[in-house]
């Protein structure tokens, strides 16, 4: 018969979950920095290249971070689907597009 987690174990396992998802942060961070950056240069090269100006549309940065058993192509389009109705509809800032 098995035996259950005491209190301080929880507490322990929810220490290391919480620096483990810290690291996850920092780690995107970095690589959404990075980047955000190279799509900043190309962005920029490409409207003054054309005599363009560039304004954002909306929004701003975000991070979400989803936790699945399984992952796939398909979740990943329906996220961006639900963005795109969003947008299309007007429907924004809401619950699918916060920014």
């Amino acid at each position: 018969m098995g035996q259950s987690k005491s209190i301080e174990e929880k507490l322990k396992d929810d220490e290391e979950f919480r620096k483990f998802m810290k690291s996850v942060e920092q780690e995107s961070i970095a690589e959404e920095n990075r980047i955000l950056t190279e799509i900043e240069e190309r962005v920029k090269k490409h409207y003054e290249g054309n005599d363009w100006k560039y304004s954002r549309f909306f929004g701003d940065k975000r991070s979400d971070y989803q936790n699945y058993d399984d992952w796939s192509l398909a979740r990943v389009n329906n996220i961006i689907e639900s963005i795109g109705n969003a947008i299309d509809n007007g429907d924004y800032p809401s619950k699918e597009v916060p920014g």
